[in-house]
Protein backbone atom coordinates (compact mmCIF):
# COMPACT_ATOMS: atom_id res chain seq x y z
CA UNK A 1 0.00 0.00 0.00
CA UNK A 2 1.21 3.03 -1.35
CA UNK A 3 -0.16 6.55 -0.64
CA UNK A 4 0.51 10.51 -0.64
CA UNK A 5 -0.95 13.22 1.64
CA UNK A 6 -1.11 16.51 1.40
CA UNK A 7 0.91 18.67 4.45
CA UNK A 8 -0.45 21.88 5.81
CA UNK A 9 2.19 23.49 3.70
CA UNK A 10 1.29 24.66 0.60
CA UNK A 11 3.02 22.39 -2.36
CA UNK A 12 4.02 19.63 0.33
CA UNK A 13 2.96 16.04 0.30
CA UNK A 14 3.81 13.16 2.58
CA UNK A 15 4.47 9.86 1.61
CA UNK A 16 3.91 6.62 3.10
CA UNK A 17 3.77 3.11 2.14
CA UNK A 18 3.86 -0.24 3.66
CA UNK A 19 4.45 -4.05 2.45
CA UNK A 20 3.19 -6.84 3.78
CA UNK A 21 5.71 -9.09 4.81
CA UNK A 22 5.45 -12.10 2.93
CA UNK A 23 7.48 -9.20 -0.27
CA UNK A 24 9.61 -7.63 1.83
CA UNK A 25 12.84 -7.09 -0.04
CA UNK A 26 11.37 -8.11 -3.35
CA UNK A 27 11.77 -4.33 -4.82
CA UNK A 28 7.89 -3.83 -4.74
CA UNK A 29 8.51 -1.15 -2.05
CA UNK A 30 11.29 0.50 -4.53
CA UNK A 31 9.32 0.28 -7.42
CA UNK A 32 6.28 1.39 -6.15
CA UNK A 33 7.98 4.82 -4.72
CA UNK A 34 9.64 5.27 -7.92
CA UNK A 35 6.80 5.43 -9.99
CA UNK A 36 4.69 7.88 -7.20
CA UNK A 37 7.40 10.85 -6.96
CA UNK A 38 6.96 12.10 -10.42
CA UNK A 39 3.60 11.55 -10.12
CA UNK A 40 2.69 12.94 -7.10
CA UNK A 41 4.63 16.16 -7.62
CA UNK A 42 3.53 16.44 -11.45
CA UNK A 43 -0.08 15.95 -10.37
CA UNK A 44 -0.35 17.30 -7.21
CA UNK A 45 1.96 20.30 -8.09
CA UNK A 46 4.32 19.36 -5.67
CA UNK A 47 7.33 21.30 -4.85
CA UNK A 48 8.13 18.68 -1.92
CA UNK A 49 7.60 15.65 -1.17
CA UNK A 50 9.01 13.95 2.28
CA UNK A 51 8.78 10.84 4.10
CA UNK A 52 9.62 9.93 7.97
CA UNK A 53 10.82 6.83 8.84
CA UNK A 54 12.07 5.41 11.79
CA UNK A 55 16.15 5.51 12.63
CA UNK A 56 16.44 1.71 12.64
CA UNK A 57 13.88 0.48 9.65
CA UNK A 58 17.00 0.74 7.43
CA UNK A 59 15.53 -1.42 4.85
CA UNK A 60 12.91 1.63 4.05
CA UNK A 61 15.83 4.37 4.46
CA UNK A 62 17.54 2.31 1.35
CA UNK A 63 13.92 2.31 -0.67
CA UNK A 64 13.51 6.38 -0.37
CA UNK A 65 17.52 6.68 -1.10
CA UNK A 66 16.97 4.44 -4.31
CA UNK A 67 13.73 6.41 -5.29
CA UNK A 68 16.15 9.30 -5.61
CA UNK A 69 15.38 11.05 -1.66
CA UNK A 70 17.83 12.63 0.54
CA UNK A 71 17.75 12.39 4.22
CA UNK A 72 17.07 15.89 5.58
CA UNK A 73 17.70 15.24 9.56
CA UNK A 74 16.53 13.32 13.15
CA UNK A 75 13.46 14.67 14.33
CA UNK A 76 13.24 13.80 18.57
CA UNK A 77 10.18 11.54 19.79
CA UNK A 78 8.72 12.59 16.85
CA UNK A 79 6.74 9.46 16.34
CA UNK A 80 4.67 6.77 18.44
CA UNK A 81 5.45 3.25 17.24
CA UNK A 82 3.66 0.44 19.49
CA UNK A 83 2.98 2.96 22.20
CA UNK A 84 6.29 4.49 22.59
CA UNK A 85 7.73 7.49 21.32
CA UNK A 86 10.72 7.30 18.69
CA UNK A 87 12.55 9.70 16.61
CA UNK A 88 11.96 10.32 12.58
CA UNK A 89 14.62 10.68 9.89
CA UNK A 90 13.06 12.75 8.09
CA UNK A 91 13.45 12.51 3.96
CA UNK A 92 12.59 14.53 0.90
CA UNK A 93 12.53 14.55 -2.85
CA UNK A 94 12.37 18.54 -4.21
CA UNK A 95 10.82 19.22 -7.87
CA UNK A 96 13.52 19.51 -10.62
CA UNK A 97 13.88 23.21 -11.09
CA UNK A 98 14.04 24.38 -15.37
Amino acid sequence: MLWVGLRPQRRVGGLGYWIVPETRGSGLATAAVRLAVPWALEALDLQRLEAWVEPDNLPSQRVLRSAGFHEEGRLRSFLTVAGRPSDALVFSVIRPRH
